[in-house]
């Protein structure tokens, strides 16, 4: 299956303030629908209040350790939104429609999907926001030998901002050789 992560951070790897992401750009909601249409989405529960409905056309995942708290319309159907209670029961129902999920935020959910990521869709803005959420940083996770780069576009978009520069990319990770997987094994 594939497990991808789809993030836009800016540069000190900020990827929201108050629930609500920093910045308002047209061609990441384009990449993201582009991206996840059709697709079932993983999200935490803030980030799924944030959005304050699930998003048409995709199997909406909550992930929520306390699903009572979640405030929803049943209304959606199963075929839009359906709680989890675990990381485990996400990808199980993910499984039911798709064989790849899309991981769409917010820190914890990012956090606990790296490890199982097989794709990663970065958008990194190269400017700075005042956020309170971040990314996990690339020093624990990113090891160059374990990913590659299918696609990296720098971007400069003046529509948006006077110099409005990000970097598009696709990482993804390279396939373990099964000596390397015992290896690895043995070495714990």
């Amino acid at each position: 299956m594939k497990i991808a992560i789809l993030v836009t951070h800016d540069y000190c790897l900020g990827i929201g303030k108050d629930g609500h992401l920093p910045w308002q750009v047209k061609e990441f909601t384009e990449h993201f629908d582009a991206l996840t249409y059709g697709r079932p989405i993983i999200m935490g529960r803030r980030t799924y209040e944030a959005y304050g409905a699930p998003l048409r056309g995709r199997l909406n995942i909550v992930l929520t350790s306390d699903p009572s708290s979640l405030k929803y319309d049943l209304d959606y159907g199963e075929e839009l939104l359906q709680i989890a209670s675990s990381y485990e029961e996400a990808i199980r129902i993910a499984k039911k429609s798709s064989n790849e999920v899309f991981f769409v935020g917010g820190a914890s959910i990012f956090a606990r999907a790296l490890k199982d990521a097989t794709d990663i869709y970065l958008n990194i803005i190269w400017d700075t926001y005042e956020c309170d959420t971040y990314f996990p940083d690339y020093k624990e996770w990113f090891k160059p030998k374990r990913w590659e780069t299918l696609s990296s576009i720098e971007v400069e978009d003046p529509e948006y901002y006077d110099e409005f520069k990000y970097v598009k990319m696709h990482l993804k990770r390279k396939e373990e050789k099964f000596y390397q997987k015992i290896f690895s094994f043995f070495r714990r």
